[in-house]
C-alpha cells in the first residue's frame, strides 16, 4: 500500500464527522482528494462554492463532470 493510500487510510478512520469536509486539515484534504477525484484546487473551488457539506459537494462535482 503506497504511503498516500496509509494516510487515507487513518483519515478515514478520524474523521469526525464524514458529512462535512473540513478544509483546514490537510490529512482530511487528502481523503476528499481522493474520494471525488479531484486536485486540491478544485476541492478547494468546490467547498468556496457550495459549502463543506460532502453531499452538496459530491452534486457540484456530479454537474461540473455531467456532459453537456
Amino acid at each position: 500500500m503506497a504511503s498516500e493510500d496509509k494516510q487515507v487510510e487513518k483519515s478515514i478512520r478520524k474523521l469526525p464527522d464524514p458529512r462535512v469536509i473540513e478544509i483546514e486539515k490537510p490529512g482530511e484534504v487528502a481523503f476528499w482528494m481522493k474520494w471525488f477525484g479531484a486536485s486540491e484546487d478544485e476541492l478547494h473551488e468546490a467547498v468556496r462554492a457550495v459549502g463543506p457539506s460532502a453531499q452538496k459537494v459530491a452534486r457540484y462535482f456530479e454537474e461540473m463532470r455531467r456532459p453537456r
